[in-house]
């Protein structure tokens, strides 16, 4: 007797969009009667559709959203046969495609960034923020930090460029970095910072490194430059270095 057969004469209902599907491995079956009698009396269980692969000694079997994956074994186990889940179910799995868990991942933001970024706004510069990440991730970190112009998903030929432009709008730019794909820029601005965390590229191209590798120190770097006049008050501030540490946070259950 054919699965179609066994669900006309029960009554129930293929499985729809508010099912879900699951293979579980069957024993104690011996003969095609077993399969029979296991597909009849199971897909008497509303809303289940079960088709037995002998060969494999599997069952494919279809159920509803109300219907959890513990009870279906328990139905199927109700046939006389053992039924068990795969091992991703049995490890913890619902197999009615509810979500149990989830990990919540987040920008953490280094605890001097925003101090350091409040203190150069104190001498007058501009603070922008250049950066490969994408849109949201940038945003994100710089309202943490205070800083309102954001220049996200730059490549890094592209940097050069936009500390090019700032100097075309009459604008002294100061920049700090720490990856070798900051080194141009480094070079291109009228003062290059180096974090001390950073490559030996980054180092080489910097006027000055900051061997601590705190954005704080860029402040006392810039200071005796904004009394000595030689950065005005269009001075820009560009960073391009991690403000942030990227780590999975909390575990939600």
């Amino acid at each position: 007797m054919s699965a179609s057969t066994s669900v006309e004469e029960s009554g129930a209902e293929p499985s729809g969009p508010s099912s879900s599907t699951v293979d579980l491995a069957i024993t104690e079956m011996t003969c095609t009667s077993c399969v029979n009698r296991f597909e009849r009396s199971l897909n008497r269980v509303p809303g289940v559709l079960a088709t037995v692969n002998f060969a494999t000694a599997s069952a494919r079997v279809s159920f509803p959203a109300d219907l959890s994956s513990s009870d279906l074994v328990e139905s199927a186990e109700a046939t006389g046969y053992g039924a068990t889940l795969p091992a991703a179910e049995g490890a913890g799995g619902s197999g009615d495609g509810a979500v149990r868990a989830g990990f919540v991942v987040a920008d953490t933001v280094k605890p001097t960034s925003a101090e350091a970024v409040a203190a150069l706004r104190i001498l007058g510069l501009a603070p922008v923020l250049l950066t490969g990440d994408n849109e949201a991730a940038a945003r994100h970190v710089a309202a943490r930090v205070g800083i309102d112009e954001v220049i996200a998903e730059v490549h890094p030929e592209d940097k050069v460029a936009h500390v090019k432009r700032l100097q075309a709008e009459g604008k002294v730019v100061a920049m700090a970095g720490n990856g070798v794909n900051d080194a141009a820029a480094l070079s291109q601005a009228d003062l290059g910072l180096a974090m001390g965390t950073g490559t030996d590229a980054v180092i080489a191209a910097a006027d000055l490194t900051l061997v601590e590798g705190d954005l704080r120190g860029a402040v006392d770097a810039i200071n005796p430059l904004i009394a000595g006049a030689a950065m005005a008050s269009a001075s820009v501030f560009v960073v391009s270095l991690g403000l942030r540490r990227f780590q999975p946070s909390s575990f939600t259950g």
